[in-house]
């Protein structure tokens, strides 16, 4: 019993569908920390502005309330009445979301290939909770605080309008050469852009915020699916890796020969030693597992596998001295060139490896020596035990063939296929997709809501002076264009800064979302950007159209004697 060696393995170990399911949850982890805060930002701003604006209309029923006799309190009834109705039904319809439908559809979409239980999603009254003190803080607060200031004046004061704000000189108008050349229509609407500043900055932050995350969401898509593109069609050009017993006899190892040349798809082949080790880079809280690859003619390892350096994209070559570890495996462990990799192969012994290059790769771990650098390490010469295969049919029906005929051999080991780690990473990617879809739709409705609901106040706050332009001869679209030129201004500038948002927000949940095995592309597509934009201006478009109609049903007479 001397020579027993026990080797002891966590459960996410030896367990792949319990591991990827585990850093499935993490994944979400990132995902609920970081979007929801954004998602609040944005709706807390607009919630506040409505509440503000309902209290400031509300100015002259006050009034008429107080003259009447009625209680300062009873004058504020309404707003606490409608401020709670308003965040107990929000928070019940978020919590319904929320607790059971969103989490059933990402849940369903992650665990679409595993065993799992059904999703058990009770309520969480403590957040539930807290969600209603915020809704609470964002719907009364804001009303209650605007009417208690219009009840400190007397009665008679509220009876009447408050005057519109005055208008006062920008920062522009000291800059003659360029005010001078701008037409009487583009110095109004900057002047009155600075007239209301509140709503100027909250629109820009809205939108900010709003194609950040549409940014993002478009961003992710391509970025998750650029793993697959850029993996196998840049790095990866080998099919099948055929592992056979080295210790088999001369003539079964001959016949896995022979059955590999009679292959009729088979394009290029070559041996390569091919072995699993793990290792645990700091940080992390599982083994990582990895294909080790020693070539036998490094010269045309090229054409199965692409090594290039992961920040130049230079080819590198294998080196005496050290091992070409892949990007991600670096990323973890934050290893650099020259630092040192502890690997353990199957038989629990550990080996020290120098890393000499870090290669660009986009899924799964891999090691790659030479023999002289491997007998320095393992102290053995190495003992070519695999064919690796590029195919000219690279279908998946022709690659499972060509897999079971291998196989079949008697020498043959197993059959490793480049697109089993390809199958594996899409399936996560799946679940990614359906995350960014809803994304994608949240970013999109709450886009739309923060442009109406802002624009919407700028018309109703502005009913006696649009009245006016009309009554001194403004034509329709003149009318329309003196409020919608502020909020075209305003949603190109929130746009601009959104692009600056949506890039730091992509980078970070790029960091962060893919598995331990997978690198997702970093670069952002233009097209990422334009179909953000283009969607926001269409959101903005469409809030045009609806105030048109209502510019129109403006009673001129009636808003201009609103005042008397």
């Amino acid at each position: 019993m001397t020579g027993l060696t026990y080797q002891l393995q966590a459960r996410s170990d030896y367990n792949q569908g319990y591991n990827q399911f585990g850093e499935a949850a993490k994944r979400i982890d990132v995902l609920s920390n970081t979007f929801p805060l954004i998602f609040f930002a944005v709706a807390i701003l607009v919630t506040l502005t409505t509440m503000s604006r309902m209290a400031e209309e509300k100015r002259t029923d006050i009034g008429v309330l107080r003259a009447l006799g009625y209680t300062k309190l009873d004058a504020m009834k309404l707003f606490l009445i409608y401020g709670t109705s308003a965040a107990v039904l929000g928070t019940a319809v978020g919590s319904y979301f929320g607790t059971w439908l969103l989490p059933e559809r990402i849940y369903a979409a992650y665990a679409a290939n595993l065993a799992v239980p059904k999703l058990q999603t009770p309520p969480s009254w403590l957040w539930i909770g807290i969600s209603l003190v915020f809704a609470l803080m964002c719907t009364v607060v804001p009303s209650v605080y605007v009417a208690w200031n219009s009840l400190k004046e007397q009665p008679a004061y509220l009876l009447v309008e408050k005057p519109p704000r005055a208008g006062s000189k920008v920062l522009l108008e000291k800059v003659p050469f360029i005010w001078k050349k701008m037409s009487f229509d583009q110095k109004v609407t900057i002047r009155n852009l600075f007239r209301y500043k509140s709503r100027m900055f909250m629109t820009i932050i809205g939108i900010l915020g709003c194609t950040a995350l549409l940014i993002t969401g478009f961003g992710m898509r391509d970025s998750i699916n650029g793993i697959i593109d850029n993996q196998y069609q840049k790095i990866t050009h080998y099919d099948v890796v055929g592992i056979y017993d080295p210790n088999a006899s001369q003539t079964e190892k001959d016949n896995y020969q022979k059955q590999v040349h009679d292959i009729k798809t088979v394009k290029k082949q070559d041996n390569i030693y091919y072995g699993s080790v793990t290792t645990r880079p700091q940080g992390t809280i599982s083994n990582q597992q990895i294909s080790m690859m020693v070539p036998q003619h490094e010269q045309r390892f090229d054409d199965f596998l692409t090594l290039r350096d992961s920040s130049d994209h230079k080819k590198l070559k294998l080196q005496g001295h050290g091992a070409v570890i892949t990007e991600k495996l670096a990323k973890l462990g934050h290893y650099q060139v020259g630092d040192h990799l502890d690997l353990t192969d199957s038989s629990g012994r550990s080996h020290r490896i120098k890393i000499s290059g870090i290669s660009e790769m986009y899924v799964g771990h891999d090691v790659i020596l030479d023999s002289s650098y491997y007998h320095k390490v393992f102290g053995k010469q190495v003992v070519y035990n695999t064919k690796i295969l590029d195919l000219k049919d690279r279908s998946a029906n022709n690659i499972d063939q060509v897999s079971r005929k291998l196989n079949s051999q008697t020498a043959a080991v197993t059959a490793v296929q480049s697109n089993q780690a390809k199958m594996a990473i899409n399936t996560i990617l799946h679940g990614l997709n359906n995350i960014v879809w809803i994304i994608v739709i949240a970013s999109s409705a709450l886009s739309f809501v923060v442009l109406f609901t802002l624009t919407n106040i700028n018309v109703s706050e502005r009913t006696r002076e649009l009245a006016t332009l009309r009554v001194l001869g403004f034509y329709q679209h003149e009318t329309v264009m003196y409020i919608y030129r502020e909020t075209a201004i305003l949603t190109f500038l929130g746009i601009l800064v959104g692009f600056s948002g949506g890039y730091y927000l992509h980078h970070f949940i790029m960091e962060t979302l893919p598995p331990n095995n997978a690198l997702a592309d970093m670069t952002l597509r233009w097209s990422n950007l334009g179909l953000s934009a283009d969607l926001t201006l269409l959101f903005s478009l469409i809030v045009m159209l609806i105030m048109v109609q209502k510019i129109r049903k403006i009673n001129m007479l009636g808003a201009l004697n609103s005042a008397d």
